[in-house]
């Protein structure tokens, strides 16, 4: 009797476990990752036969090892999918295809470039998709293993204790330099009056380097990777333009100076000046004093002869009010003023002599010309009060900064402290002669106009035109403003000009021929900041900078020694990274595209009513009764490479099988015997 044969459970049971098991395999993939999220690389060494593994080692190869099985189980279904849909085109009813042709399609998952015949393919769209989502498939599975990174974090929580921090010792002796005692001065005040004599030179290396570099100096971290804020009181600048009545006497000041000058007087681009007082350091030089106690002490010259230019780098000091009567606080703010007068220039004056016979008429007229680009500024020290966070990353150091002004602070020329010798046993030093005292307000003030000193020692002098803008060279410099960022502000960007051949302001430079001038320096000078703005920042970047020396720091012993302050370290140790969105989206397409070929192999079996394997058996029945349309000559029957050309274009039927059955029953054995058809391949069996 005759047994029909139907689509058997084995081949879609297996599809769908298979793709079953992809799904769930990248399901797992994705748990285990997010396990190790965020999580620390454990740096325990194990050891393998002899093999020394890490565990980040091991956990990589099974991330790998589960990317690999989720791609054989998706691999198993789309292949089950392709022997479906490849029987369905070359088995019904009858249909001739060209053995080459079979060739292309029954290889193409074994060899990729035959999926490059476009002839075969272009009338078997779902067979070539299938073929080449195969091939593609791998693709996800490179970067599934790839979500798993290692990645630099902080530690969490974070780890903050109470330490002392570098800080600058305002409330001490550490930024000025010793003072002078009055008693070998002869002056009339107290002899346990001590004259103040300026910063220590640790002061003035580090607001020199600052005002250089326009940075703040690097202060040492408690950690490479910490952070905290401090809050403090500390010098601050505040500067702003003159008004009329004051710029216009500074005005007349200078020009003034400039007439009375002798031979080739130099016009001033430059100046920097703080005030004088009308009375002379007791018993030293009147350098840094206006020894006219009639004359107006802001202005940068006397006014009278000779007119040289005040050359205090601090001030005023008012040395008169020293004494032992409680009268040491001067009551001046400490100033400092800068002039830019980019249009005084030698060319526009005329010549040697026009200093010298110049009318007061002409002089005025000039002087609106020569004034009319000019910037005057007035700065004063005050005490203000700083909030600054500090944060180190690796070392590098990254600091904001704000400050609220609070109060202006008037100069010292004197203090009172007590010589070892004196009649007082106990220690004293303050401004106001009080015995047993130490006031840290006196101490603060005296840091600060030693800051501010160091800060007109950079300044205070004049660039002088020197007569280069008509004939060429360098200015004339008795400051060292030109060493600073000072130049990179608007207001004094026009003193770089002689240093640059391309921008110097004398004609004959610009006439040369073009190949000197390719050798000139074109590129564009960044000018964009204000004068103002930069002399502030510049103040401020010094008073951070002190904290940058092991000199000035602060004695963890003194009564006057601030605080610890909270730092927090930033600590950074290596963690697993799991990006999920890249994950399934691999996962996701891979799912994707075996879903429709699984979904298409079903339909295939449907529409064979049977189902089919790759394994040679099943070639083989099939081969039995196909129709090949030439006869295979018998040195051909090996199979060996390359097919002959003859059998190349020959066409082959499936007519047997499920496509055209004809049985019979044998007499002899009782077993079902499958009748030869035309052109097929005879099977004989044994008879037992």
């Amino acid at each position: 009797m005759s047994k029909e044969r139907h689509n058997h459970w084995l081949t879609p049971t297996t599809s769908l476990l298979s793709f079953t098991c992809g799904v769930a395999l990248a399901i797992i993939h994705h748990i285990f990752y997010s396990s190790l999220n965020n999580t620390a690389v454990n740096a325990d060494v194990y050891n393998f036969a002899g093999f020394r593994v890490s565990q980040q080692q091991i956990n990589t190869a099974t991330g790998t090892t589960l990317a690999f099985l989720s791609r054989a189980c998706f691999l198993v279904t789309l292949s089950s999918a392709y022997t479906q849909h490849f029987w369905l085109l070359v088995g019904r009813n009858g249909r001739r295809t060209r053995v080459k042709t079979l060739d292309v399609m029954y290889g193409a998952l074994d060899n990729v470039w035959n999926l490059c015949r476009v002839g075969v393919w272009w009338k078997r769209p779902v067979l070539l998709l299938t073929g080449v989502v195969s091939w593609l498939l791998p693709i996800a599975f490179v970067i599934t293993p790839a979500t798993l990174s290692v990645v630099v974090a902080p530690v969490s929580p974070l780890q903050s204790d109470l330490l002392h921090v570098p800080q600058a010792d305002f409330s001490s002796l550490k930024f000025l330099a010793p003072g002078q005692s009055n008693s070998f001065v002869g002056g009339p005040a107290d002899p346990n009056t001590l004259i103040y004599n300026g910063p220590t030179f640790t002061a003035q290396w580090i607001a020199l380097a600052a005002a250089v570099s326009g940075s703040i100096s690097s202060i040492p971290a408690r950690s490479p990777n910490a952070s905290y804020t401090l809050y403090f009181h500390g010098p601050s600048l505040r500067c702003g333009d003159l008004n009329s009545t004051m710029r216009d006497r500074m005005q007349q000041n200078i020009l003034r100076a400039y007439r009375v000058g002798s031979g080739c007087q130099q016009p001033y681009n430059f100046m920097a000046w703080t005030p004088a007082t009308g009375n002379p350091v007791p018993g030293l030089s009147s350098s840094n004093s206006n020894p006219d106690p009639f004359a107006n002490h802001d202005v940068p010259f006397p006014t009278k002869t000779p007119f040289t230019m005040n050359a205090g780098t601090v001030g005023p000091l008012d040395y008169s009010v020293i004494g032992p009567n409680g009268t040491t606080n001067a009551t001046q703010v400490a100033t400092i003023y800068f002039a830019a007068i980019p249009n005084f220039k030698y060319k526009e004056i005329g010549g040697c002599t026009t200093s010298l016979t110049a009318t007061n008429e002409r002089a005025n007229a000039k002087l609106a010309y020569m004034f009319d680009n000019s910037t005057l500024l007035q700065c004063q020290l005050y005490n203000a009060s700083y909030t600054a966070t500090f944060t180190y990353t690796n070392g590098a150091q990254d600091i904001r900064i704000s400050q609220e002004p609070l109060n202006p602070v008037d100069t010292l020329a004197g203090f009172y402290m007590p010589l070892r010798n004196a009649s007082e046993s106990c220690s004293a030093f303050n401004a106001n002669y009080q015995s047993c005292t130490i006031d840290p307000v006196t101490l603060q003030r005296l840091s600060y106009q030693s800051i501010m000193d160091a800060f007109g020692r950079i300044f205070v002098g004049t660039v002088l035109d020197g007569q280069q803008s008509k004939y060429g060279g360098s200015y004339v410099t008795k400051t060292n403003v030109l060493s600073t960022t000072l130049l990179s502000t608007k207001e004094l960007a026009f003193l770089r000009a002689p240093s640059n051949w391309a921008n110097a302001d004398v004609g004959v430079f610009s006439n040369v021929s073009k190949d000197l001038q390719s050798l000139y320096d074109w590129t564009p000078d960044q000018a964009n900041a204000s004068l103002k703005d930069t002399l502030e920042e510049m103040f401020q970047n010094i008073t951070l900078s002190m904290f940058s020396s092991a000199h000035l720091q602060p004695n963890t012993s003194s009564p006057f020694a601030p605080s610890r302050v909270n730092v927090t370290r930033h600590e950074y140790h290596n963690v697993y990274a799991y990006a999920v969105v890249k994950l399934w989206l691999a996962y996701g397409i891979a799912i994707g595209f075996t879903l429709l070929g699984l979904c298409t192999g079903l339909v295939a079996m449907l529409f064979n009513g049977a189902s089919f394997s790759r394994e040679f058996s099943a070639v083989l029945r099939a081969a039995r009764f196909a129709d090949v349309g030439v006869e295979i000559r018998a040195a051909d029957g090996d199979g060996k490479d390359p097919l002959p050309k003859y059998m190349e274009d020959a066409e082959v039927a499936f007519e047997g099988g499920i496509w055209n059955r004809n049985t019979s029953q044998s007499p002899d054995d009782g077993q079902e015997v499958v009748s030869r058809a035309k052109g097929g391949f005879r099977l004989f069996q044994r008879s037992s």
